[in-house]
């Protein structure tokens, strides 16, 4: 009996496993060439539809993927707010040399060097009265552009007596200079847009409020173990050891601080001795630190020399810690302990 789809030839084994043999009824073979590979067209047409399928789904899956990926991306540099421009650097001043050879030809008299520059007068000037021994910049003020700079300078003043024939000093004095620059030589590019004028002093004392010390409370200058040390020890520094002997004895192991060389002043004293607070004792508990500012009156000097120190206390006795590198340092308002010898 025949097994299989209606209208599509089939194959039977032989009986007795002889060898197949096809129909050979016409009308057969006709139908299975109408009918044709029905059989291999279907597997075709189901693994193109299973490529399709896999094709779309991989599609959708790498649609999320890229999706996922610009959410979690960096912002679009379109949309970040726009970078703020940086600060361009403040202007560095030229030289102040060029402005204090300025104010010395000024002084000299010396038309020469300073032909061309606005005020000069065209008789010249009667040079060799006045000279400046130094100068030194005191002050740079910047101008507006860049290229235009205020300066203060210093100088050292002599002049010339005239019956004498001798220079005695003038003292101090100041001018100020504007200096421009220059696209044909100058100094360094630099040239003055007019002469010097004389300006006062600058005013270094501050304001009453400015003049605020930590060193509030005045301590003896004498007659204590404090203002003793303190009197050697500069008295050695100073002197040359006059009456106190050498440095080693009053300050702390390990501190160097070397005497001057050859020594300024022959005597040396205590005039002023401020600390921010008063000591508790004569001589506090050993690791007590004690910032002072000291006034030394000089046999060579009307005005006193006047030192930030600082002295503590070891193995009962005061010593020299430092001389400190500023006055007004922050203190404490009494003294302070450390450990340690």
């Amino acid at each position: 009996m025949a097994v299989g789809r209606p209208g599509v030839p089939s194959w039977n084994d032989a009986a007795g496993g002889g060898p197949d043999q096809r129909s050979g009824d016409p009308s057969v073979s006709q139908e299975w060439e109408a009918a044709g590979p029905v059989g291999g067209s279907s597997r075709v047409q189901a693994a193109l539809s299973r490529i399709l399928a896999y094709g779309l789904w991989g599609g959708i899956g790498l649609a999320l993927v890229l999706g996922l990926v610009n959410c979690a991306g960096p912002r679009n540099a379109a949309s970040l707010p726009p970078a703020a421009d940086p600060e361009p650097p403040p202007p560095v001043a030229p030289p102040g040399g060029c402005a204090e050879l300025v104010v010395s030809a000024w002084l000299a008299g010396d038309t020469e060097l300073l032909a061309g520059v606005p005020g000069v007068p065209r008789s010249g000037a009667e040079p060799g009265r006045r000279q400046a021994t130094r100068t030194y910049t005191a002050g740079v003020t910047p101008g507006a552009a860049g290229d235009t700079w205020g300066y203060l300078v210093g100088a050292d003043v002599q002049v010339l007596d005239g019956e004498a024939q001798q220079w005695r000093p003038a003292g101090s004095q100041f001018f100020a200079v504007t200096m421009v620059r220059s696209t044909s030589g100058g100094c360094q590019g630099w040239r003055p847009a007019a002469l010097p004028a004389q300006v006062p002093a600058p005013q270094l004392a501050g304001d009453a409020a400015d003049q605020q010390t930590p060193y509030e409370v005045s301590l003896p200058t004498s007659g204590t173990e404090l203002s003793g040390t303190l009197q050697a020890f500069f008295a050695g520094m100073l002197a040359g050891g006059a009456g106190g002997g050498g440095l080693e004895r009053y300050v702390a192991p390990g501190v160097v601080i070397p005497p001057l060389s050859p020594p300024p002043y022959q005597e040396v004293s205590i005039s002023e001795l401020r600390a921010p607070g008063e000591p508790a004792e004569p001589v506090p508990a050993d690791g007590t630190l004690v910032q002072l500012l000291v006034t030394v009156a000089t046999d060579q000097d009307d005005l006193p020399l006047v030192y930030p120190v600082t002295v503590g206390v070891r193995g009962g006795r005061w010593e020299v810690v430092a001389l400190d590198p500023l006055v007004s340092s922050p203190v404490g308002a009494a003294p302070r302990s450390t450990n340690g010898d």
